[in-house]
């Protein structure tokens, strides 16, 4: 069990009598927990990492935490990189830090430094998978969110995740495990249907993938997502008056110019 400072001057005043021997070694610790490298006040349960200076981690962290309260993206940027510039060793910061960049590749390296630090904590493979899936690198993302899904098998968004992904890499039959464990323990995770639904379309099972759209149309009756993918199952099924009704209505809901343009460019060419 670590020991803290106080507890081990307590000490030292006690064994002023011993003999020179465990003196010295009493001195040697002293010295050892108080360098600059080490903890001087560690404490058993505590979230530091054990790593430098406590004060400078408990200043950084407390830096942290104020700039994260902020709605504004930069203001939380600034906050973890001063934290990080009083302490490096925290995984937290830099993948508080991964969180709020916009641009992938620094969000890449913020979330590989994270995992660096501390293997275990699962967000920051979960950061890491959404850096390469920003990147368009599939296969890479997959990866860090199946090492987070090891930590914890219980991260919802990281099983739909995985399952959007496999339809990115169009394989969907590899798909369909992630949202039915998703939808298993939040059965009403509107974008597990509507995804699991897609990846039924493209399999040609139109009876499950058109069960998934309405459940999910009725969670979210107002999201384009459910109606456009109902569009491309009606249009499978050669209905073309349904499937135009069904696009139509998504596009309508559709506020992004190029996203629509892009639906638009999908239903046409999906057979």
């Amino acid at each position: 069990m670590p020991i803290v400072f106080n507890h081990l001057v307590t000490n030292f005043s006690k064994v002023v009598t011993v003999n020179l021997k465990k003196i010295t070694l009493l001195l040697f610790i002293l010295t050892t927990l108080c360098g600059s490298d080490s903890s001087f006040a560690y404490k058993e349960g505590s979230e530091f990492p054990g790593k430098g200076n406590y004060a400078d981690w408990q200043k950084a962290m407390n830096l942290y935490i104020d700039g994260y309260k902020s709605p504004d993206d930069n203001i939380k940027r600034q906050a973890a990189l001063l934290a990080i510039k009083f302490y490096p060793f925290d995984a937290a910061f830099w993948n508080g830090l991964a969180l709020v960049t916009k641009d992938p590749r620094e969000q890449l390296g913020y979330a590989l430094r994270a995992t660096e630090l501390n293997g275990e904590f699962s967000d920051a493979w979960g950061s890491l998978g959404n850096a390469y899936l920003a990147l368009e690198e599939y296969a890479k993302a997959t990866i860090a969110w199946k090492k987070q899904l090891e930590l914890d098998p219980t991260a919802v968004d990281t099983l739909i995740a995985i399952g959007s992904n496999y339809i990115n890499l169009k394989k969907y039959k590899d798909a369909i495990p992630y949202f039915d464990k998703a939808i298993a323990l939040d059965p009403n995770n509107y974008p597990a249907y509507l995804d699991r639904g897609e990846a039924y379309v493209y399999l040609g099972n139109t009876t499950k993938a058109m069960a998934d759209e309405l459940v999910a149309q009725k969670l979210k009756p107002d999201d384009p997502g459910a109606y456009l993918n109902i569009g491309l199952i009606y249009k499978k099924m050669k209905n073309m008056k349904l499937a135009k009704f069904y696009y139509t209505k998504g596009l309508s809901l559709t506020v992004d110019p190029n996203v629509k343009r892009g639906d638009i460019e999908l239903f046409n060419s999906f057979q």
